[in-house]
C-alpha cells in the first residue's frame, strides 16, 4: 500500500531483490520502471529507516520518492492504480549499510529529509544505461546529508542530486570516488539551492580529468572548508546554462 506514514524500520538485513531498472524513467511512456527498492518508501510519510543493511538487490537498494508516475498512468509497481497522497517525504535514513546492489545503493524522485551516517558502498557492475548512474541519485532533494562514506562504488557518481528543491546542508561526508571511473564526486543539476557544503571530503583518483565538484544548470551553491583533493580537474567546477528544464 502507497502513503503509509510514521512507520520505523530498524534492525534489518534485506537483500537479493529481482527489482527492475529505471532507464529513462521520467518519460510518461515509461511509467511502469518507477523506481522500486528492494526496501521503499512507496510515497510514504515521515518514515524513519535506521540500522538496517540492505544489499545484492538486483538494480536499486532503497528507494525513498514517491517512485516516479505521470497523470493519466498508474504510479504504483504493484498496478493497482492507487493515487499519490497528500503528503509525502520528509523521512529520516540513519546508520544503514547500503552495498553490493547491482546498480544504485539508493534513488529517490521527490525524496526528502534527513540522509546520515550511512555507508554506502561496493555498488555497481550491472551495466545498466540511462541518465540515472549513481550510488546515489535524488531528484527534488532538499534536507541534511550528514556523515555519510562513500567507498567502493562501480555504478558511476557518487552522488548526484537532479532537480533539487529547496534548502540542503551537505555536511561531514567522506566520498571517495572508484578507481574504475573518471568522475567528479558530487554532481548538483537543475536546481536554485541554497545549497552549503562545509566540512566535506571529496578524493578522486589522481588520474583523467574529473572535477571535484560540478554544478550545471544549477545556483546557489555554497562551498567552504572542504577537503577536495586528487581530481586532475578543477577542484570546484560551476557550469552554466545548458537549456534544459
Amino acid at each position: 500500500k502507497r502513503g503509509l506514514q510514521y512507520i520505523v524500520v530498524q534492525g534489518f538485513i534485506i537483500e537479493k531483490a529481482a527489482n527492475q531498472w529505471i532507464a529513462n524513467f521520467w518519460f510518461p511512456q515509461n511509467y511502469h520502471y518507477a523506481q522500486s527498492g528492494a526496501l521503499g518508501t512507496r510515497s510514504g510519510y515521515r518514515w524513519t529507516i535506521r540500522n538496517n543493511t540492505i544489499r545484492k538487490a538486483k538494480t536499486i537498494g532503497f528507494d525513498w520518492g514517491v517512485e516516479g508516475g505521470y497523470a493519466g498512468h498508474p504510479v504504483d509497481n504493484e498496478g493497482t492504480n492507487q493515487s499519490d497522497p497528500a503528503k509525502y517525504g520528509d523521512h529520516t535514513v540513519e546508520n544503514n549499510i547500503f552495498e553490493r546492489n547491482e546498480v544504485s545503493g539508493v534513488q529517490g524522485y521527490c525524496a526528502f529529509g534527513t540522509f546520515k551516517y550511512n555507508l554506502i558502498q561496493d555498488n555497481g557492475g550491472l551495466g545498466c544505461g540511462g541518465a540515472e548512474n549513481a550510488a546515489f541519485k535524488s531528484h527534488g532533494y532538499n534536507g541534511t546529508f550528514e556523515g555519510n562514506v562513500f567507498r567502493r562504488n562501480s555504478v558511476g557518481l557518487p552522488i548526484w542530486f537532479d532537480g533539487e528543491s529547496g534548502a540542503v546542508h551537505l555536511t561531514r561526508n567522506v566520498v571517495l570516488v572508484d578507481t574504475c571511473c573518471d568522475v567528479q564526486a558530487i554532481f548538483f543539476e537543475l536546481g536554485a539551492g541554497p545549497v552549503v557544503a562545509d566540512n566535506n571530503i571529496f578524493i578522486g583518483i589522481g588520474e583523467g580529468n574529473s572535477a571535484g565538484v560540478v554544478a550545471q544548470d544549477h545556483s546557489g551553491a555554497n562551498l567552504g572548508h572542504n577537503l577536495i583533493t586528487k581530481f586532475n580537474g578543477a577542484a570546484v567546477d560551476l557550469h552554466g546554462l545548458t537549456g534544459s528544464q
